[in-house]
């Protein structure tokens, strides 16, 4: 036989798919193969004689010349009778399958492919066709091949039901029954007791066609483990005896089988949880649907978003984080009913399974609902599992979720609708002050759609020109003449009008747009103040409330330096507002960056004082300059003893701590009379 030899094995992609050939490329190549293409099966076949690859890989469907043809045409040529060939076929039937054998196909693999998989079957076939082609090249050499491939063979001769065994047939064969000697029963009886009856039939089979009968069946281990074997059965022709003349040729595929279900492990389970991944889950959520219509039942899909998991990870570091996934994973596993696995191909008309779809969103499944209530019974036993207080790291921990639920055939009958649904069920329910449930209803749909409109729209806002600063005055209520002014952001809407802040400032924060539209507003507001200054104004100060993205981005303080620069305006007559939360997300970072700010100049002031940690320790530690009580309690000073007392112990908590104190939202000329009588 002909040879050449290479560094590297050279495999030849026949595919007249540009795209499809560039990924098998990356895939090959990334296994150590050289590569050659073809775009069609007549190009291939004359590059086939001419390179005479390793391997070859074979698009079905192709222009001049169909993957068939080629394939029949390669087994005819001297060169090409061994040579593996893995048809890809988009095609499931089974018609197309035994042509594909029948044209001398040594394997297929279906579309759309798992690549992952792919790299590993190119190199057990190529590992496979080395064995072979040993065997073929040298029978001096065959005991070897056999040992290196882990194969073996039998004999059985019907005359005198006699059996005959090679040493490398003993080794994957280890339970060799002392009445050997009883022939093909004896053989028979070596292999696992519930694989018996196929062998059986194989060797029937055999026998009364003449074809060969591969079988795959299991052989168990004196230690009590099993092992895996490939078995090829075969009528030999006898002309000497003329008797019936059976052989088998035995291959352990163990490993290969092990090494195939952990490369199914890894494409379908999530590493850090061990749940089904987005991948398999899609994949099995699309067959639970086909079961519930044919069977007739309900499904319910229930999404869940840890709240605030994000912080896990900021505070106690990434390996937290995981454990803190795997602990809720684990809790979803106690949710399923006993006795069910994960989102097992063959899992009961009853019961849940979850799966991990990416970060901290996880979904589970519930079957067989007697009615919409079932499934949020089975959410507020998953949140009271999740309520638990967990042990991470040395800390306790308690976790709530956001639950999204959304119901089949209700709320959709396909996999996209479903998740879809879910999904904003989701996000409604985080909208709702997270650690609740929501079901998916139409107007929740209609507001997410807006939403999603609405954001899109924000994201023009800025280069159409619609936002605007309007600039609520600060009074001196000693001398009732105005010192200062905040900032404050408006988007006038060309459908809408004017959007409330409460709104679009959120919505702006979500889709990341908040930095651009609070730098914007800095500019803007100090060129505002520049001129007030220059017409006569030169004691007025600016107020601007900074969110949290803006605070902790890196470009916070050079935005800060050019809009001083560009304006003139000096530092002293600005002042950032923060809330009290901000303060807390890292406290040395945010001493670092509030007292580079009082080194310029700037005044820092607390905005909405007694709504968050209200620490006495933080307003020791920070460098602070102003107090701003929360408009709500500015509200309650005049209608209720509690309101009055709070705001009077802020008052005097902001004038011992020397810090100017500022009320929000005074409306009444009672209100203003109350705080000027205490001191505000």
């Amino acid at each position: 036989m002909h040879s050449i030899i290479r560094q590297s094995p050279l495999a030849l992609i026949v595919e007249d798919d540009d795209t499809m050939r560039t990924m098998i490329r990356e895939v090959l190549e990334q296994i150590g193969l050289a590569v050659e293409e073809a775009e069609d099966g007549a190009i291939g076949l004359e590059r086939f004689h001419t390179l005479r690859p390793d391997i070859v890989l074979l698009d079905v469907k192709m222009p001049n010349m169909d993957g068939f043809t080629f394939c029949s045409r390669v087994r005819n040529t001297p060169h090409g009778q061994h040579v593996p060939i893995l048809m890809m076929t988009a095609t499931e039937d089974t018609a197309s399958i035994e042509r594909a054998y029948d044209a001398g196909a040594t394997d297929f693999i279906h579309k759309p492919i798992h690549w992952s998989i792919l790299g590993h079957r190119v190199k057990y076939i190529l590992r496979t066709a080395d064995a072979l082609n040993g065997l073929a090249r040298s029978e001096a050499q065959l005991a070897n091949a056999q040992r290196l491939a882990k194969m073996g063979s039998w004999d059985w001769y019907a005359a005198h039901d006699e059996l005959h065994l090679t040493k490398a047939a003993c080794r994957i064969l280890p339970h060799v029954p002392s009445n050997i000697a009883k022939g093909r029963d004896g053989l028979i009886r070596m292999f696992h007791a519930e694989d018996r009856n196929a062998i059986d039939q194989a060797m029937h089979a055999t026998i009364r066609t003449g074809d060969p009968s591969d079988i795959e069946c299991r052989v168990l281990l004196p230690g009590g483990g099993e092992r895996i074997v490939l078995q090829r059965i075969e009528v030999l022709d006898d002309e000497a005896s003329g008797t019936l003349h059976i052989h088998g040729v035995l291959q352990d595929i163990t490993e290969r089988r092990q090494a195939e279900a952990k490369i199914q492990e890894l494409v379908s389970y999530d590493a850090v949880t061990g749940l089904p991944n987005r991948l398999f889950f899609l994949e099995q959520f699309g067959r639970e649907i086909a079961n519930a219509e044919r069977a007739g039942y309900s499904l319910a899909l229930l999404q869940l978003n840890i709240d605030r998991f994000k912080r896990v990870n900021e505070t106690l570091g990434r390996s937290a984080g995981d454990a803190v996934l795997k602990e809720v994973a684990r809790r979803l596993r106690s949710c399923v009913r006993p006795g069910d696995s994960i989102l097992r191909r063959d899992s009961a008309a009853n019961g849940s399974d979850a799966a991990r779809l990416g970060s901290d969103e996880f979904v589970v499944i519930a079957r067989g609902l007697g009615n919409i209530d079932d499934a949020a019974k089975v959410s507020r036993r998953v949140r009271a599992e999740l309520a638990r207080p967990m042990d991470i790291a040395g800390h306790e921990l308690v976790l709530t979720a956001s639950i999204g639920i959304a119901i089949y055939p209700l709320d959709g009958t396909d996999v996209d609708a479903l998740i879809r649904n879910a999904d904003t069920a989701t996000s409604y329910a985080k909208q709702r002050g997270r650690d609740n449930s929501q079901f998916f209803t139409e107007s929740i749909n209609r507001a997410a759609v807006e939403t999603l409109v609405l954001e899109a729209d924000l994201r023009k806002a800025l280069e159409l020109d619609q936002l605007a600063v309007y600039y609520q005055p600060k009074v001196d209520l000693a001398t009732r003449k105005i010192i200062g002014v905040e900032a404050l952001a408006r988007w006038f809407h060309p459908e809408l009008g004017l959007v409330p802040p409460m709104r679009f400032i959120p919505l702006a924060e979500e889709a990341g747009l908040i930095v651009p539209i609070g730098n914007w507003v800095l500019s803007t507001a100090m060129r505002q103040m520049a001129e007030w200054h220059a017409l006569g104004h030169r004691s007025l100060t600016m107020a601007l409330n900074i969110s949290a993205q803006t605070f902790s981005n890196a470009g916070l303080t050079e935005t800060i330096r050019s809009a001083v620069a560009t304006t003139g305006l000096e530092a002293k007559f600005l002042e950032i507002e923060v809330t009290e939360s901000m303060l807390m997300r890292d406290i040395n970072e945010t001493v670092e960056i509030l007292q580079w700010m009082r080194d310029q100049g700037i005044r820092i002031a607390i905005d909405d004082f007694g709504t968050g940690y209200s620490s006495l320790a933080y307003l020791r530690r920070f460098p602070l300059d102003v107090l701003k009580i929360d408009r709500s309690f500015v509200q309650e000073s005049t209608q209720n003893a509690d309101g009055a007392a709070i705001t009077r112990a802020i008052i005097a908590l902001a004038n011992s701590l020397n810090l100017e104190v500022v009320a929000e939202g005074v409306e009444t000329v009672d209100q203003a009379s109350f705080l000027q009588d205490h001191g505000c």
